[in-house]
């Protein structure tokens, strides 16, 4: 038998329809229809007195209001009650989204909207646990529950975890276990290897998933807990459960063999986030931002990537302005690839606030979150003896943040390169953590001192102003057959190249420093090619 988590998701659609509606805590009345796919409910316009109620908040279930009342009798109840529409493919997106994030906790997920036990996720962490043991934890399962626990609440999601040795029994477990206050209802529940059928004793005939017929009959019979299933007598009890009998006697006595069907992650990630009134200020966008950030993180985390180049994109409000081009999209490119959740919102804080003004030219109803290029995240070895720096554990972000703010073509690093030509000695690739190693393992100019600042147009001084000049090269007709090299091919062209103080006086170019002069024999012209900081 292996071991599967279940994280029961009881107040999802609840939770979904406060962020689509933007209430507040204060907003506690709260019911929820759900729009299905070819249903007569798609939004809050399309709401009837006589349209049923899906789901209710906590606070609307303690003064009696209930799932499957109308909203008008609902709302003769309680006249503050708020009535927000969630669609279905919604629900699907956020348990598959949390779904992928479990990844990190067991190479197999799966999820299920609306099922027996209702919204859950389940991971199959067959041999994962003693990943998480430690010396108050032996078998490591409670700490893994509590770390899994924790990555949901930290996406803005609240569930109840269990683990047991089948996904079915792992789910009925989160979703009907009796708990006798709120901490020990938010506590991990961790069923003991081969005690199934002792675990369920407890949970409603509600946990098995009956037929509504069958469990009828046997709550006229005053069966109300799988405890008083159990005594029943086999045979009569198989006949009557019919074609469901198998399950439901192997599930009484613990045996949970039900295969997970596989979550298959979409190639790339993708969050969105869609409102019901519009945001047109850049602190509300960077507050969503936030949140996207946080999702985005956990599946990339999940799989094991890291994002590449991210897209930012903003659906605009077209009924409140007339626009005719398209949603805009802020394309970031990314210096050094990342993966945590504050180094990709630093990212798009810095495109956001700079492309605020040019984006939101409207109310926004929605904010897509796209990674249109990731990585394998690959584990870096440490050094044992050596701490690695702050800075260089800041630069992949400060890299990436001026790629945002300047464009990924203006940032990058310079390395070396295997050539005479001065002009051409570096060249900016793309910036890495790790640099590239050199083509050369000493200088080409031995014991010569290079430029740091290469000028882009030479700039003519005269032989008497060079002070302390000291040769460091010679080049005889370099690249002749390179047009662009400025040599000759009919004469050998002779260039001496100097290390010299400049200076420049108040009738020449009126600056001083160490530069690099090049010096033509023929000619006797002197030009500095650049400086030497």
């Amino acid at each position: 038998m292996g071991r599967f988590v279940a994280m029961a998701f009881i107040g999802l659609r609840i939770e979904l329809a406060r962020t689509r509606g933007g209430l507040h805590k204060e907003d506690r009345v709260l019911g929820v229809v759900i729009a299905r796919d070819g249903g007569a409910v798609k939004d809050e316009s399309s709401l009837l007195g006589n349209t049923r109620l899906d789901e209710v908040s906590p606070e609307a279930r303690a003064i009696g209001i209930r799932p499957g009342q109308t909203i008008a009798s609902a709302r003769a109840r309680s006249a503050d009650l708020r009535v927000r529409v969630v669609p279905l493919l919604s629900v699907s997106q956020a348990l598959s989204g949390l779904a992928e994030m479990a990844f990190a906790f067991g190479a197999t997920t799966s999820f299920e909207a609306g099922g027996f036990a209702g919204d859950v996720v389940w991971v199959d962490v067959t041999g994962c646990g003693h990943l998480h043991a430690s010396g108050r934890d032996k078998e490591g399962e409670r700490t893994l529950l509590l770390r899994l626990s924790a990555c949901v609440e930290k996406l803005g999601y609240s569930c109840r975890i269990a683990i047991a040795d089948g996904p079915r029994i792992a789910a009925a477990v989160a979703r009907y276990m009796p708990a006798r206050s709120q901490r020990e209802w938010s506590d991990p529940i961790v069923v003991p290897r081969g005690e199934n059928a002792k675990a369920i004793t407890k949970l409603p005939l509600a946990a098995l998933a009956l037929e509504k017929s069958t469990l009828a009959w046997l709550s006229a019979l005053g069966v109300k807990r799988v405890a008083d299933l159990q005594t029943l007598p086999r045979l009569s009890l198989g006949t009557r459960l019919g074609g469901d009998a198998a399950r439901v006697m192997a599930l009484i006595d613990g045996d949970d063999r039900a295969p997970l069907t596989a979550y298959v992650p979409p190639e790339l990630p993708t969050e969105k986030v869609d409102f019901e009134y519009g945001i047109e200020s850049a602190e509300a966008l960077l507050f969503v931002a936030k949140r996207l950030a946080d999702r985005i993180a956990a599946r990339l985390e999940g799989r094991c990537l890291k994002a590449a180049c991210l897209e930012l994109t903003l659906h605009l409000d077209r009924g409140v302005k007339h626009l005719s081009e398209e949603d805009p999209i802020l394309t970031v490119t990314l210096a050094s690839p990342l993966a945590r959740s504050e180094e990709l919102f630093s990212i798009l804080k810095a495109k956001v606030e700079g492309n605020a003004c040019a984006s939101m030219r409207a109310p926004t109803l929605g904010v897509t979150l796209r990674v249109t290029e990731a990585i394998e995240a690959r584990a870096e070895a440490l050094d044992l003896l050596t701490p690695e720096t702050k800075a260089l554990r800041a630069l992949p972000r400060l890299a990436s943040e001026l790629s945002a703010e300047l464009g990924h073509a203006a940032v990058g690093m310079l390395v070396l390169r295997d050539t005479w030509v001065m002009a051409d000695r570096s060249r900016l690739v793309p910036f890495r953590r790790t640099p590239p190693p050199s083509p050369f393992s000493s200088a080409l100019l031995a014991g010569g001192a290079e430029p740091t600042r290469w000028l882009e147009e030479p700039m003519g001084v005269r032989r008497a102003s060079l002070l302390h000049a000291r040769m460091v090269a010679r080049f005889e007709s370099l690249e002749w057959w390179n047009d662009s090299s400025g040599a000759r091919p009919d004469r050998v062209n002779v260039r001496d190249h100097y290390t010299a103080w400049v200076d420049g006086g108040r009738g020449e170019t009126g600056k001083r420093g160490m530069a690099w002069v090049e010096v033509e024999r023929e000619t006797g012209r002197a030009r500095v090619m650049g400086w030497l900081d």
